[in-house]
């Protein structure tokens, strides 16, 4: 019998309420870049769905959530097949699996939307995260 933790991860669909909680993964891993609530929701909102793809999914375990991730158009670039991706996780929770579970649904929908290209990004202060998109070709 092995010794290994088994990742046990639900994934929804992003749903409004969950805002407060992705502000709080998203500035505690980009701090010197913080955001508001009415950032997010004006720039969700203003995005015009019948030309450009936004997708964001909530990641729970045990009921909480521990990350997010998101597919979407780069709306000043747009190509309909190049893509961005976000992937939060909250960082108390880092280094167990939940960035790769996150990253294999992404890639599942780039691969349903016939990306072409996708783009992901990361700062210095965040190397785990670097490495993590590296590994994967980015």
């Amino acid at each position: 019998m092995s010794g290994q933790r088994t990742l046990s991860l639900e994934m929804r669909e992003f749903d409004p309420t969950d805002y407060q909680r992705l502000l709080e993964i998203y500035n505690a891993n980009y701090p010197e870049y913080t955001r508001s609530i009415n950032e997010w929701r004006s720039r969700d909102e203003s995005v015009d769905r019948s030309k450009y793809h936004l997708q964001r999914y909530a990641f729970l375990e045990n009921n909480a959530v521990v990350g997010f991730g998101d597919v979407s158009h780069v709306t000043d670039m747009f190509h309909p097949r190049k893509f961005w991706i976000n992937i939060f996780v909250d960082p108390p929770v880092r280094g167990r699996g939940i960035g790769s579970a996150i990253y294999a649904k992404l890639n599942g929908e780039l691969g349903k939307l016939n990306a072409i290209a996708a783009w992901a990004g990361s700062t210095e202060k965040l190397p785990r995260l670097t490495e993590f998109y590296q590994r994967r070709g980015f």
